[in-house]
């Protein structure tokens, strides 16, 4: 929790995504695009997104946002954490989609501790 809040206090965007993965300004957003189900271009934009955003979490040097996602985890599987922590968290929406697609996974996968 208070790694999120540092993150949304700090970042305003995460450098390095390209148009279509910033096309989601906040958690808002994103809610509407994913819950639609049935309009397959909505949901699907939600999963390239959350996709996109997953990948960036291996290529992370340890620090504010690392996740060991496991192999064969699914798109449709990562975009559920994500909504699950939206769900779970509805007074922090208005905060950037990038900033809490990337908290989500973090806590959802968190790397071991190194000795």
């Amino acid at each position: 929790m208070r790694r999120l809040l540092l993150c949304a206090a700090l970042v305003v965007g995460v450098p390095g995504l390209d148009a279509g993965a910033q096309s989601f300004k906040t958690g808002n957003d994103l809610l509407v695009y994913c819950r639609n189900l049935t309009e397959k271009a909505a949901h699907t934009h939600c999963l390239g997104y959350v996709t996109e955003i997953s990948g960036m979490l291996n290529k992370q040097p340890d620090g504010i946002w690392r996740a060991c996602l496991p192999k064969g985890a699914s798109d449709g599987q990562m975009a559920d954490i994500v909504i699950a922590w939206l769900d779970a968290n509805p007074s922090k929406r208005h905060l950037a989609a990038d900033t809490i697609t990337l908290s989500a996974l973090a806590e959802a996968f968190p790397c071991k501790k190194k000795p």
